[in-house]
């Protein structure tokens, strides 16, 4: 792969799956070569009662998702694919407010490392006019919850 492809390097999932458990205490990362979808995984992971702060990482998702169910397509190599299990204490009155304050903590994240960041409504954090990172929120009812 060249630079003009668009590719990135390959994931280092050791790295990954061993980060530091001291700067990431409540993470657990779990690191895949592919999934049709990481948000698919991480709500099977909860329903089987995985843990809080559960990262699943994909080297590439061959069917992901996006908001009203559309597809999210990227050319394998080209994007880094995850989701994150939380099981907020937050009531849920305040759970619509997640997708919002995600895509302003990503901008911030950022915008701190010198890039001009922004937020799209609803979803979508943009450098440029380019769109880097999509947001998607999904609860999901398990036996112990939701």
């Amino acid at each position: 792969m060249t630079s003009d492809s668009g590719a990135r390097p390959p994931l280092d999932k050791a790295r990954l799956a061993g980060t530091n458990p001291e700067l990431l205490p409540d993470l657990t990362i779990e690191v895949v070569d592919e999934l049709p979808s990481t948000n698919a995984a991480a709500a099977q992971r909860a329903l089987e009662g995985g843990p809080d702060g559960l990262v699943v990482v994909a080297e590439h998702q061959s069917a992901g998702r996006g908001r009203l169910d559309r597809t999210w397509e990227t050319p394998p190599g080209t994007a880094v694919t995850f989701s994150l299990l939380l099981r907020p204490t937050t009531p849920t009155r305040a759970w619509p407010w997640l997708p919002l304050l995600t895509g302003y903590a990503v901008d911030k994240a950022l915008t701190s490392v010198g890039l001009e960041a922004g937020v799209k409504w609803p979803n979508d954090v943009l450098i440029g006019e380019k769109k880097v990172a999509g947001i998607l929120v999904e609860r999901i009812e398990t036996p112990d919850g939701p």
